[in-house]
């Protein structure tokens, strides 16, 4: 088992931060290439950088990846016993996208993977809006943050992130923020004869540094009497340990050594299993824990493009033209010198004629050399004239481009798959607390029962809450969170081009009153709320199944087959009629209990929740 103690977590930790920089110290010159010289003054590239290629390939991949929130759809590999939990989870984290704006933080997180790798943590918050509720700490909600990439740290011996056996990330406080904090049961939250004897910004300026900070700003920083600490998970123990920098405590150890204190207590860590966090990156190095950032793949060429665009820029600068005439026509000379272009002057005497030297310049093979080099940048990061939306001006057949622009979408879905992967496991994360806890309770707008249509669509919404965790009866009926499956709907996260939407949403409503509204009263036995939702997904219309009142052409079915002999009429479900498609709560009150260490002070669980790996705002950018 890994050693837990504190001089040997924070001995790991510093190996971790060790292989981390050696990824972290590329992507900063890539960033600094990107911000360009007119960000900071003090952000001078080692190289001229003529041509800002990862500035290109941001803002040409990002909106593809992340432009709106993301739709989740929510199914059950037991559809049947589950079918009120699998609603209730779809609206609630539908709720939740929207709520937290989840897009924003992603939006951050997808810049840091162009660069370099990203990381999301999804911890527990009360409920904005609710800290004056005698009830404030029964109800959370998940949180969602950006770790910055150089806060973060793995062990450094693992091969894949799953297989890690400890993770966490650095963050800074006020020594008396931390100093004042208090456990439920009122004990103080941290060590504060630890937090006490800790100088006054100990390792900031370091922390600081890795974020990009000049050194030559160091000295100017107004002191603020913080302190650095490591929230640090380890799977195995499923505890979580937070420590800071200490002299060490080792007699045979050297002098100004430093180890690990405990701030606080270890305690159990309520989370899902793969813990907190989750690391986000676009391709896999085999055998390699971190993944690799699509402009670290072209970087060296582009150092290279760089290099020979500004060969071309000094020789065209040094290059001369020069005018030769006959030394005897001092009028002439006089003209040439001080003349105008374009206008016209009569000169007396002309003999001989004029001739024009240049001299120096780029040469014709170092411009034919260079453009090489942009095709080879073209093929490996994939972004062609095609992909930036411009057309190459030669002779290039429309098939040519049909399968140029076909390779560039089928390398941009594959990035689109890996990212929508790792944001479904962040948010499969905020899942696993709405699923396992009662204390996730938030705000929801549900649909009205038997409500049959207005032009206010408010009308048809109910105020509602959705309330976490499982009833007795569900938990005597198995109910497991590794039963539930997330998606994320087709289209609904990245730009689409508007044009083709309104192309799309123009076809659909032709499609839905000319043939699916006629078939919908013939074929009454279809499962219409299926198919309509599957084509929406298809089409990418956002909310696209309110476009049916479901309830009203339940009634008129059953007005349409009154007069005949049936004694029950089939609901649009091909069952009987059931509750609409509102969210349930999900009902209650229990919760899994959270079992704490009672040889560090012990607490109620439910209110421990909200303060899980420390203050979650310490995972600031």
């Amino acid at each position: 088992m890994l050693d837990v103690s504190p001089d040997n977590l924070f001995r790991e930790v510093e190996q971790a931060e060790k292989l981390r920089d050696r990824i972290l110290t590329i992507g900063e010159d890539m960033i600094r290439d990107y911000a360009g010289v007119n960000y900071r003054d003090d952000w001078e590239p080692d190289d001229p950088v003529r041509e800002n290629h990862p500035w290109e390939y941001v803002v040409n991949t990002v909106p593809k990846l992340v432009y709106n929130n993301p739709q989740m759809s929510v199914s059950s590999r037991r559809p049947r016993i589950q079918r009120e939990l699998v609603q209730a989870m779809r609206h609630g984290l539908n709720r939740w996208v929207a709520d937290v704006d989840l897009a924003d933080t992603l939006n951050a997180i997808a810049y840091d993977v162009m660069f370099e790798f990203g990381v999301g943590m999804v911890t527990l918050e009360p409920v904005p809006g609710t800290l004056e509720h005698e009830d404030r700490e029964k109800r959370l909600r998940p949180r969602f943050d950006r770790v910055a990439p150089e806060r973060f740290f793995i062990d450094p011996q693992a091969t894949s992130f799953r297989n890690a056996r400890f993770m966490g990330h650095a963050w800074i406080a006020d020594r008396e923020d931390l100093l004042k904090a208090r456990l439920p049961n009122g004990k103080r939250k941290y060590n504060a004869k630890v937090i006490e004897s800790l100088p006054a910004d100990g390792m900031v300026d370091e922390l600081l540094r890795r974020g990009g900070t000049a050194d030559r700003d160091m000295h100017e920083r107004v002191s603020r009497d913080q302190v650095v600490g490591y929230e640090i998970y380890v799977p195995e123990t499923g505890m979580i340990y937070t420590l800071t920098a200490y002299p060490t405590d080792d007699p045979g150890g050297k002098d100004g050594e430093i180890g690990g204190r405990y701030l606080r207590a270890p305690r159990k860590a309520f989370c899902p299993p793969t813990g907190p966090y989750w690391m986000f990156g676009m391709y896999l190095v085999p055998s390699q824990l971190y993944p690799l950032s699509p402009l670290a793949v072209t970087n060296e060429l582009v150092d290279e493009i760089n290099a020979h665009a500004d060969y071309l820029a000094r020789t065209a600068e040094e290059s001369k033209t020069m005018h030769i005439v006959n030394a005897s026509n001092k009028q002439l000379l006089e003209t040439i010198k001080h003349g105008e272009t374009g206008h016209v002057y009569p000169v007396e005497n002309w003999e001989g004629e004029l001739q024009t030297i240049e001299i120096g310049g780029p040469s014709e093979g170092a411009f034919r050399y260079i453009q090489i080099l942009r095709e080879r940048l073209d093929r490996q990061s994939g972004l062609t004239q095609l992909q930036r939306g411009q057309t190459t001006g030669d002779d290039t057949t429309a098939t040519e481009a049909t399968i140029a622009s076909r390779s560039g979408d089928a390398r941009l879905s594959y990035m689109q798959n890996q990212w929508r992967g790792d944001v479904v496991e962040c948010i499969r994360k905020a899942a696993w607390f709405m699923f396992s806890t009662s204390a996730v309770a938030f705000p929801v707008p549900i649909p009205r029962e038997g409500f049959a249509g207005s032009t206010d669509e408010t009308e048809g919404l109910e105020d509602g809450e959705f309330v976490g965790g499982l009833t007795d009866e569900q938990k005597a009926q198995g109910f497991e969170f590794d039963d539930l499956e997330l998606e994320i709907e087709p289209m609904s996260m990245e730009l689409v081009d508007e044009a083709l939407l309104q192309r799309r949403t123009l076809q659909v409503f032709q499609l839905i009153v000319k043939e699916i509204a006629p078939a919908m009263l013939q074929f009454p036995f279809l499962n219409w709320r299926k198919l309509y939702r599957d084509l929406m997904e298809a089409f990418n219309i956002r909310d696209g199944a309110s476009y049916i009142n479901f309830e009203m052409l339940e009634m008129m079915l059953t007005l349409k087959f009154e007069a005949g002999a049936m004694d029950q009429i089939p609901g649009i479900d091909g069952a009987a009629p059931v509750d609409t498609e509102g969210m349930q709560a999900l009902p209650g009150p229990t919760s899994p209990s959270v079992s704490i260490d009672s040889e560090f002070g012990g607490g109620s669980a439910v209110a421990e929740l909200a303060g899980i790996l420390g203050e979650a705002n310490n995972a600031a950018a």
